[in-house]
């Protein structure tokens, strides 16, 4: 049993193009020293705040969401989420978010490169 295990800060908070979504990347590849780790990164979504549709041909994607409650869509299907969800996206699956109740919905996303 061994474990990697590495104390980061959160830094380069950075605002997106959209006005109701923010993402706060704490974490990247080359500072965690590992070929297939690609990044953390803490998403925030406003009500009716979303990040369109898209596919990644080589990263998988975990999601764990922390506050809030939306919608996940993978492949077309739309899945509901709230705090304490976790999804799995693997590479060329299309998804998307939406912030779709009154609250804030926030999720810490980790992304490995296949």
């Amino acid at each position: 049993m061994g474990a990697n295990i590495k104390l980061l800060k959160l830094h380069e908070t950075r605002r997106e193009d959209e006005t109701t979504r923010m993402s706060r990347n704490f974490v990247k590849r080359k500072e965690f020293n590992c070929a297939t780790f690609n990044s953390g990164d803490y998403g925030t979504y406003l009500s009716g705040g979303f990040v369109p549709e898209h596919t990644h041909s080589d990263i998988e994607e975990v999601f764990y969401f922390t506050r809030g409650s939306g919608i996940v869509i993978l492949d077309g299907k739309e899945i509901p989420v709230s705090a304490g969800d976790v999804i799995c996206v693997p590479p060329g699956v299309r998804h998307g978010i939406k912030n779709n109740g009154l609250d804030v919905l926030e999720h810490i996303v980790c992304s490995a490169k296949i």
